[in-house]
């Protein structure tokens, strides 16, 4: 627990939720899951709650776009759901409206949400709005698992295979395009991960999502299982190609667009050797290619290739920042673009 809280927001966490009384019924415990499992009694059934919210990120202008928000509200909630391989079962909405809101401006929102339930494959159950000066819209959304094999963030071991279920770093490259005034931004519409994660819950021995960004989930899984990852895959391998351009363009280090906590929704997960034929078969046949890109190692560290050494980020440093900077993203930014030009990534 005490390296956990060597992150700012781990911290945070805990000192929440430490007087709160735990469910007998709960399976994961805190920040070991990206959604929280309820065992249903007298079954061998299992309820996956999550619940998240879009705040700075509309207050930051990240997401300006109506229908961006609207599908943003759905894909953060469903990619916890995704996480832990349940089947949707619908969700609920809290969405706070502007009063600055025009009729057309709301429709979009809307149209946003409806087209990412259609895609996840979730229901709209009911929910609560309210109107205010300050925008914000988020869910609580539940899944089912319907048997005993659960899987969290932890349970990985050394030799496990570390996979990617889709391209990484176009969140952070979106981000970085659209705090700073580029006129040329990168398309940013995560897929939902839902029929990845039920195959992923069947083989792999821990999963997590990608919503804080690449690195900052590596850390956190290295963290939680006392494990670390060798990413041994050069970098055009699994960053997006966008991602790769624009660093390219502005003269960044591709490995920046790994570093941001603005994510993709993606899934970090581990397979074991023994399981990897069986879980490439069913991903093939669901038309899926996953992305290799590491090992699982025995010592706690994050090793990551650039196509000629490997280099050690400094992780707790990394996912502390926006704290240190006491949100100003500006500041933010330009520390992190220093990181990556920096002697903090150690060569190995």
């Amino acid at each position: 627990m005490q390296m956990r809280e060597t992150i700012i927001e781990n911290g945070l966490i805990s000192m929440l939720c430490e007087g709160f009384t735990r469910s007998p019924l709960q399976v994961n415990e805190l920040n070991k899951s990206d959604a929280e499992i309820v065992s249903l009694p007298g079954t061998k059934m299992h309820l996956a709650f999550t619940t998240d919210n879009i705040v700075e990120e509309i207050e930051s202008g990240l997401y300006d776009d109506p229908y961006l928000i609207g599908w943003m509200t759905v894909i953060v909630n469903a990619s916890d759901i995704a996480a832990v391989g349940a089947e949707p079962l619908g969700l609920l909405l809290s969405e706070t409206l502007s009063d600055k809101y025009e009729p057309a401006f709301i429709e979009e929102i809307q149209r946003g949400i409806s087209d990412a339930c259609k895609e996840a494959g979730f229901f709209v159950l009911g929910g609560d709005t309210n109107f205010s000066h300050s925008a914000q819209f988020g869910a609580a959304a539940m899944g089912l698992i319907t048997d005993n094999n659960i899987i969290t963030r932890e349970g990985c071991e050394a030799g496990d295979i570390v996979y990617l279920s889709g391209s990484a770093g176009i969140g952070s490259a979106y981000a970085f395009a659209k705090l700073s005034g580029f006129v040329e931004v990168p398309v940013y519409k995560p897929e939902p991960r839902i029929a990845h994660g039920k195959i992923i819950r069947q083989f792999a021995s821990c999963c997590m999502d990608t919503s804080d960004g690449f690195l900052s989930t590596l850390d956190q899984l290295m963290r939680i299982n006392k494990k670390g990852f060798l990413v041994n895959s050069l970098p055009a391998e699994y960053i997006s190609g966008d991602a790769i351009e624009m660093s390219s363009k502005y003269g960044l280090s591709p490995l920046l667009m790994l570093a941001g906590q603005h994510g993709e929704f993606e899934l970090i997960f581990t397979v074991p050797p023994d399981s990897e034929s069986e879980f490439l078969k069913a991903a093939e046949l669901s038309g899926w290619k996953p992305l290799k890109i590491g090992v699982v190692t025995e010592e706690r560290s994050i090793k990551i290739s650039d196509g000629n050494n490997f280099l050690c980020p400094d992780t707790t440093r990394l996912r502390n920042l926006l704290h240190e900077t006491k949100g100003d993203l500006s500041l933010y930014m330009r520390r992190l673009t220093e990181i990556f030009a920096g002697p903090v990534l150690t060569e190995f």
